[in-house]
């Protein structure tokens, strides 16, 4: 039996950040799509995007982006409700769909002036 749990995390987890990966975030969302709509309820996904994260990578390198992302995922899994799902969708990119309204917490964009 636990040589079936552990491949099932492998099969679902992204091993870097710990959080959900991308098969796993599209059959999810798929699923839950449909019991949304069934209940005629909401769901909303939370996108959050790392700006210039290729270029924090090609200047310090693959240690310190793994080191930035780990510890990213640690405490994005530490502060989402268990009913949330926590997934990485790219390398700079961590999605969160969320179940029911409002979400845990809030993430602003930062200003920059554009």
């Amino acid at each position: 039996m636990k040589l079936q749990e552990a491949l099932r995390h492998q099969a679902i987890r992204d091993p870097l950040t710990g959080l959900f990966n991308r098969r796993f975030m599209l059959e999810t969302l798929e699923r839950e799509l449909y019991r949304m709509q069934r209940k005629e309820s909401v769901m909303g996904v939370i996108m959050v995007d790392i700006d210039h994260f290729k270029r924090f990578n090609d200047t310090f390198g693959h240690s310190a982006r793994d080191a930035v992302l780990s510890a990213l995922g640690r405490m994005l899994l530490a502060h989402v409700r268990k009913e949330d799902v926590a997934c990485r969708d790219v390398p700079s990119q961590l999605d969160f769909p969320t179940w029911s309204s409002p979400p845990p917490f809030s993430l602003l964009p930062e200003k920059t002036g554009r």
